[in-house]
């Protein structure tokens, strides 16, 4: 667990390993190698920046199809010894969504919500899911029940933004990604807030100036990043 706080994923995965090979009848050990590997094979949340919206959210949660699969493996394993752990059942329909099994990873989804209805982060995710089987109104009500649980997360209010471009609500939605992107909680989330307004003037208001702007503002923030 200290390796995966410290982000050394191919190690904690090694270290889950062992303590599997020790008792293999560990839920939680199969559910944290687990989360070390969807980690390591690229972990990061999608946010609509073309008008592809479906395409880029997948394409942005494979980075890699196997390190999904082993994870998958090792959920099915965690939720056969405990079929009652709430987190595993997250865990497991976070991955089959980043492998593009949607209906089933609303049914994880829906369990996990079923066993902790105070979980945020699996409404959230649900919300996530619902938005790509095109359940709008779902997924608008998923997201605002996440930030009821837990107003700090960003992300659902980057997708309820989303859910207002997609209704036509362009100056809404931009007045709220405006305001997002003052927050002082914004943190890594503001790489991807500066990105998702780029894209949003460059395509709807075609002001080419101010995303160039966003985009270079972006770039301060991480260079090391291609979007």
């Amino acid at each position: 667990k200290l390796l995966f706080e410290k982000e050394e994923y191919t190690a904690a995965i090694e270290e889950f390993t062992k303590a599997i090979k020790l008792d293999d009848q560990s839920a939680i050990a199969h559910r944290e190698r687990a989360r070390s590997r969807m980690f390591a094979a690229g972990y990061e949340v999608g946010f609509t920046i073309t008008h592809d919206y479906e395409k880029s959210y997948i394409d942005s949660y494979n980075v890699s199809r196997q390190g999904y699969l082993n994870a998958k493996s090792d959920l099915m394993a965690a939720i056969q010894l405990n079929e009652s752990d709430a987190e595993s059942h997250k865990l497991q329909g976070d991955c089959l969504m980043r492998l593009d099994d949607l209906e089933n990873g609303l049914n994880s989804l829906d369990e996990a919500i079923r066993l902790a209805p105070q979980n945020a982060g699996a409404y959230e995710l649900r919300g996530q899911c619902r938005f790509l089987l095109h359940s709008w109104k779902q997924a608008d009500a998923d997201f605002a029940k996440a930030l009821e649980l837990d107003p700090k997360l960003i992300s659902s209010k980057m997708f309820q933004i989303g859910l207002k471009i997609r209704r036509n609500d362009i100056v809404g939605g931009m007045a709220d990604l405006d305001d997002l992107i003052q927050r002082k909680d914004a943190g890594s989330m503001l790489y991807s807030m500066y990105t998702v307004r780029a894209a949003y003037r460059r395509d709807f208001l075609q002001e080419y100036s101010e995303a160039i702007d966003d985009c270079n503002a972006a770039i301060e923030l991480n260079p090391n990043r291609g979007t």
